[in-house]
């Protein structure tokens, strides 16, 4: 379950900003002049390829001075029956609307035959929302070859488990999974549509691009990228990205006055005018980068 709800947190991290100049850094330091606290936050990937996967030594001693840890989501929180309950409940569609419904008949054949080459019947998806589907026909692309991949989220968690430093969220999962009715279900669909019509050499080359800007630390650029495509995620930026982002700024603001911090979220959260970095810059924050 942790496994495909980080593949959905790949779709909500796929869009970000170019700056007036790139910053090529995954790592800053959170500082104010009115306090000796000093708190980081640091932009991940949620899942990449082991060979792709670097851990930075500024990082780990980062990580050894904090007192608390926030991602996201409370990952460990997010495990809790009930709440893995809720997220599969907020998977389904409305009641009386089925999958079949939302496509042609032609359609609904090659989502079939998709399905079956990864040995899944369809039936199985009939009421459940066509982004959970793209989900899953994502994670298991050989080109993105993300079956095999690490997650930063869970490296970092295990790093904290093993320093006895408290862990946090930023939103609760129950809200990450409701911004699936934010968006309609048409345009879920054709997401899911447009998904299985590119041709695996246009995914090997996005994937790969994707992930080359991420360990050259190129957050503007990486922005930029994901946010020039015509998919959904650029369409329903402001739902994904930018609201997102706002509401984190008083969250953060509020838990460095208490505690030293670090504060991993996905690296399309951080560059550009609307990203984390520049809104914490905006409320009086010095930023600096940190690279090993």
């Amino acid at each position: 379950m942790i496994r495909f709800f980080l593949l959905f947190l790949i779709i909500i991290q796929s869009c970000q900003i170019y700056g007036q100049l790139e910053r090529s850094a995954l790592l800053w330091k959170i500082e104010k002049t009115d306090s000796t606290k000093e708190s980081y936050i640091f932009g991940t990937i949620h899942l990449i390829d082991e060979s792709k996967f670097f851990f930075p030594k500024t990082l780990d001693k980062s990580v050894r001075k904090i007192d608390r840890l926030f991602f996201e989501i409370d990952i460990e929180k997010s495990l809790d029956f009930d709440v893995m309950l809720s997220m599969m409940d907020k998977a389904l569609l409305p009641e009386g609307t089925t999958l079949k419904q939302l496509m042609s008949q032609e359609q609904y054949l090659t989502l079939e035959k998709r399905l079956q080459e990864k040995g899944l019947p369809i039936s199985l998806f009939d009421k459940i929302k066509p982004m959970f589907i793209q989900s899953l026909l994502g994670s298991g692309s050989e080109s993105s070859d993300l079956s095999n991949g690490k997650s930063y989220e869970i490296e970092l968690l295990k790093l904290a488990k093993s320093k006895n430093i408290k862990t946090d969220g930023l939103e609760t999962a129950d809200f990450q999974m409701s911004l699936f009715d934010s968006i309609p279900l048409q345009d879920q669909t054709d997401y899911l549509l447009s998904s299985l019509n590119d041709s695996a050499q246009l995914e090997t080359i996005d994937v790969g691009r994707m992930i080359d800007l991420y360990t050259q630390q190129h957050i503007d650029s990486l922005y930029h990228f994901m946010i020039d495509d015509e998919g959904l995620i650029a369409k329903f930026e402001d739902i994904l990205i930018e609201k997102r982002n706002r509401s984190w700024i008083p969250k953060i603001e509020s838990a460095i006055k208490k505690e030293r911090c670090l504060f991993a979220v996905g690296a399309g959260h951080l560059g550009g005018p609307i990203g984390v970095i520049d809104l914490l810059i905006k409320s009086g924050y010095v930023l600096t980068p940190i690279t090993d």
